[in-house]
């Protein structure tokens, strides 16, 4: 019997084999060409979830996207006024004269457009290339806002929204008050909201001391996220030559808040301590002073303040000019009369401020005039004067009586704002709250 050939026999198995193989590589081929559109898509919707947004994706929708693409543009456009700018340069490319005509004369009784002024912000907001509105900040508190309707113009005049926190801000005498309020981090307009506070009580040119030190509670504003300056000061406490002087922000009559003391006494008196802000005393009271030109005794009876040209002059209080001209030695000169019987002279002006004439009433703290060196002066300063009666009096000496104080009837809303907010100004840390300090209290007044 004949062996069998198992080479003939191996190679059959190896066709059959090769067969086999083909056939699988056919059927995985088949499969490939089937799931690749599927994990295509999977792979889609998985980038989709992870924030991206393939064509593919945004193609199945193609109904949305032509409903998106047809729909109203809004454009928002800021910008800041510049010199010279009227409304017909802001607004002119979306009105002819006439609507601009109208829109003045719509304007006029809300808010002039000719008051527009130079460094101001304001938006445009339009919907296809068609106006919508103007917003324009008249000041740090409002705003304009004009609209365009179908029967016209709407005008109005808002308040600007803030976001307001409230902190504390403490500081130390080392140099100056400007030093110590930028040493704090804070901005300088924070020297003139202190010195305001205090002007009847703290003569910032002579009574400062070093180791004098602040404390405030006050509020900062944020406008869309970004720091807009500072809101009111609720609180202050200074510090002068181991002194502490309190003042609490209180609302006594409806509508006008002012500055008391802890006993509720009012902060604002008779008489400012000084009719200039920020200067030196160049030379004091002094009868006996030997004069710095003639070189001989003469009286003077009054207070130097040496001071730039320029700088303004402040009346101390309320009262009536009675004099204003050029008198010889004293140069342009201001005579204020004020109640019971005081007088203020303000020598060696260089000019007068608008208005301010012989008659003219005027407020404690306006200004009436601006420091020079005009008759008889080696130097640009102010002379400052008062008389008592028709005699010179010592204007440091004088004993200045205080304004309104809190009423009987206000006094136990005024302790519980005291009690609220002195031990912000006493805590050795600084605070900082979202929303404005208001004392825990029935009184809806009160702060």
């Amino acid at each position: 019997m004949a062996k069998p050939n198992r080479y003939l026999f191996g190679t059959k198995a190896k066709r059959s084999q090769a067969k086999r193989l083909a056939f699988l590589f056919c059927v995985a081929l088949l499969c490939a060409t089937l799931l690749v559109p599927i994990l295509k898509e999977r792979f889609s919707f998985e980038s989709h979830d992870e924030g991206q947004e393939p064509h593919a994706t945004l193609s199945q929708s193609g109904e949305s996207c032509e409903a998106e693409n047809t729909g109203p543009v809004i454009d928002v456009s800021k910008g800041v006024v510049q010199p010279g700018d009227t409304v017909s340069n802001i607004l002119g490319q979306y009105f002819g004269p006439s609507d601009i005509h109208t829109l003045v004369q719509k304007c006029a009784d809300v808010f002039p457009l000719s008051r527009i002024n130079a460094g101001r912000e304001y938006s445009i907001i339009s919907e296809d290339n068609t106006f919508r509105s103007f917003v324009y900040d008249i000041d740090a508190e409002e705003q304009l806002i004009i609209e365009h309707a179908e029967d016209g113009f709407v005008v109005n005049r808002v308040p600007i929204e803030y976001e307001t926190q409230t902190v504390t801000v403490r500081g130390t005498i080392s140099d100056s008050l400007f030093q110590a309020v930028e040493g704090s981090g804070e901005g300088a307009s924070l020297v003139f909201a202190i010195a305001g506070i205090y002007e009847w009580d703290i003569d910032f040119t002579r009574d400062l001391r070093q180791g004098d030190s602040f404390s405030l509670v006050v509020e900062k504003r944020y406008r869309e996220g970004a720091f807009a300056g500072y809101g009111k000061v609720l609180a202050a406490r200074f510090d002068n030559q181991g002194t502490p002087f309190y003042a609490i922000l209180f609302e006594e009559s409806e509508g006008r808040p002012s500055y008391f003391n802890l006993e509720g006494r009012s902060m604002r008196k008779a008489f400012l301590k000084a009719p200039l802000k920020f200067t030196r005393i160049s030379s004091g009271y002094n009868l006996r002073r030997v004069h710095p030109i003639l070189n001989e005794v003469r009286a003077h009876p009054a207070i130097d303040y040496a001071a730039p040209t320029g700088t303004p002059v402040r009346t101390i209080g309320d009262g009536t000019v009675t004099y204003a001209g050029y008198n010889g030695a004293a140069g342009n000169m201001i005579k204020v009369l004020h109640r019971n019987g005081y007088e203020t002279w303000y020598l060696h002006l260089q000019g007068y401020a608008r208005g301010v004439r012989k008659g003219t009433r005027v407020s404690q703290g306006q200004i009436i005039g601006y420091v020079g060196s005009t008759g008889r002066s080696t130097g640009p300063h102010l002379d400052f004067r008062m008389r008592l009666n028709g005699k010179y009096v010592n204007p440091m000496n004088v004993k200045m009586p205080p304004a309104e104080n809190v009423s009987k009837a206000r006094m136990d809303a005024f302790e519980r704002t005291v009690r609220h907010l002195r031990p912000l100004l006493d805590a050795e840390e600084p605070l900082r709250v979202q929303t404005p300090v208001r004392p825990p209290e029935k009184d809806p007044t009160a702060l």
